[in-house]
């Protein structure tokens, strides 16, 4: 039987990915058929994506048994501004990067560029204290260090090797 705790701790999880699905479907396609990230194309952010899923499940079966003890905070009204913000972004997000699109190249407006791309990184990563809490995120990064560590290199294995195995078609 799992504990409750862990159940809410799965729930919490659960939720985040929904939420990171959903953010990634607004803002992905749009910026997979526009030239916003020129020459870069959309595997940097789509395996980046990946790659905190894979780590996250990696991280999830390596520690499953002492994060079955964690106890999740009870969900506050802050929580719910930091998800709300994250969607308030997502206009401020196509705004400049249709801005940016008027650019001649990526890097004649610089402070535009920077911004875009860290709203796609920011909107995202905005949902993490949205559900799981600051103080939760704190104690949570203090109590698992090396695995988290761990978890991150998996992580940035996995898109190393996705990327070369992305190589060998280039088509």
């Amino acid at each position: 039987m799992i504990p409750l705790s862990f159940r809410k701790t799965l729930l919490r999880i659960f939720f985040f990915l929904v939420l990171f699905i959903i953010v990634s479907g607004i803002i992905g396609p749009w910026v997979i058929t526009t030239k916003l990230l020129y020459g870069f194309y959309f595997f940097i952010y789509g395996n980046l994506g990946k790659m905190v899923l894979i780590s996250s499940l990696a991280f999830v079966l390596y520690e499953r048994e002492a994060l079955k003890k964690i106890k999740m905070p009870i969900y506050k009204r802050t929580n719910l501004l930091y998800v709300l913000f994250s969607f308030l972004l997502i206009p401020v997000f196509f705004l400049s990067g249709r801005l940016l699109l008027h650019e001649a190249t990526p890097y004649s407006n610089i402070p535009l560029f920077i911004f875009t791309h860290a709203l796609i990184i920011l909107i995202p990563v905005l949902l993490i204290p949205g559900v799981f809490g600051l103080q939760f995120i704190r104690s949570f990064i203090d109590r698992f260090k090396k695995q988290i560590l761990v978890a991150i290199g998996v992580g940035i294995i996995f898109d190393i090797s996705i990327f070369y195995v992305w190589k060998l078609w280039p088509i």
